[in-house]
């Protein structure tokens, strides 16, 4: 897939499937013409079309287009698969059970299946996206598997992390059960939130060996916030320490990826997160102090995390929906 980190191609071929038969004898042509002043575009449009034939057989509600561009003055040939990726998905919808008892104790709830783990249409999302061209050079092409193989590309398995969290755990009962006095239905509050945040601006991916997932969420100083997992990555590239900094640096690997920290920010679109010149993240609720307990403490604090976590996957949903339709 052609990224604005490409070259910029002197021809684009963009061909939408399946074609409308008014088309077809006109694509017909034109497909004849690249033949005579193009010949190697066929044949990765041969590749291309097997490809697709393959997708439509294993997520037939998808929808994908083709697209090739011909560099010429680098003899490069840029080809892919682009699909048209619905920002406004919930993951939720295609995870079974997910619903299912999904409100057990009042104020708590969690969901009977994972969408990270379940939910195919996440899955090759993210093949997708993050199938593009790499701020090293390389190109990353990840491939759909199962279990440790969720996705995979050369040594690196990757799995896929909800990012945003409204910490639904029996320790913060207290506070939630204030949280639901102010309002007229704390649940429908709740589901409203687990809709829109398990769109694909709420979702990333992160190396299953040394697992940053599993880190983050268990480090008392980190407890699951994107803002100061983000924040630690910000340090790492600076090689300043942080409590996640040991398990960030056994992922040097992945991190090398993306040359620094901008490099990282801009490659998964979470340029919302930070300051206009990259120095800072901008942290949803207090002052980024990774000493202290990062918790809401108080109902007004609770409301805000919410509604900071929701501006930004608004946010981030828009910059996705817009570099797919480049």
């Amino acid at each position: 897939m052609v990224t604005s980190r490409s070259p910029k191609p002197l021809l684009r071929v963009r061909v939408l499937l399946p074609l409308p038969k008014a088309l077809r004898t006109r694509v017909l042509k034109a497909y004849f013409l690249l033949f005579f002043v193009f010949p190697k575009v066929i044949v990765v449009l041969k590749v291309i079309d097997k490809r697709y034939k393959q997708l439509r057989n294993t997520s037939p509600r998808l929808d994908f287009q083709i697209m090739c561009d011909i560099i010429i003055s680098t003899n490069i040939i840029y080809c892919g698969i682009k699909m048209n990726i619905d920002v406004a998905f919930d993951f939720t919808s295609d995870t079974p059970n997910y619903w299912n008892n999904f409100w057990y104790d009042g104020v708590l709830g969690g969901g009977g299946a994972d969408p990270d783990a379940v939910s195919k249409t996440l899955q090759t999302y993210h093949q997708f996206l993050w199938s593009k061209l790499l701020p090293n050079g390389e190109q990353m092409n990840l491939s759909m598997g199962k279990g440790y193989d969720y996705l995979s590309w050369k040594n690196f398995r990757f799995g896929s992390d909800s990012i945003l969290a409204s910490f639904r755990y029996n320790r913060y009962r207290k506070l939630l059960e204030e949280v639901s006095k102010t309002m007229p239905n704390y649940q429908s509050f709740i589901e409203d939130f687990i809709h829109r945040t398990y769109t694909i601006g709420g979702s990333i991916i992160f190396p299953k060996e040394n697992s940053i997932n599993r880190a983050r969420g268990v480090n008392p100083f980190i407890k699951d916030r994107w803002d100061l997992t983000l924040e630690c990555i910000r340090r790492y590239y600076k090689n300043y320490s942080s409590p996640l900094y040991e398990t960030l640096v056994k992922n040097k690997e992945f991190f090398d990826l993306f040359i620094d920290f901008k490099g990282y920010v801009d490659f998964f679109y979470l340029q919302d997160c930070v300051s206009t010149d990259y120095q800072s993240v901008i942290f949803w609720i207090g002052d980024g102090d990774l000493s202290k307990n990062p918790m809401p403490k108080t109902v007004d604090e609770y409301l805000l995390w919410i509604e900071k976590q929701l501006d930004f996957v608004s946010k981030r949903n828009k910059r996705i929906e817009l570099e797919i339709q480049l």
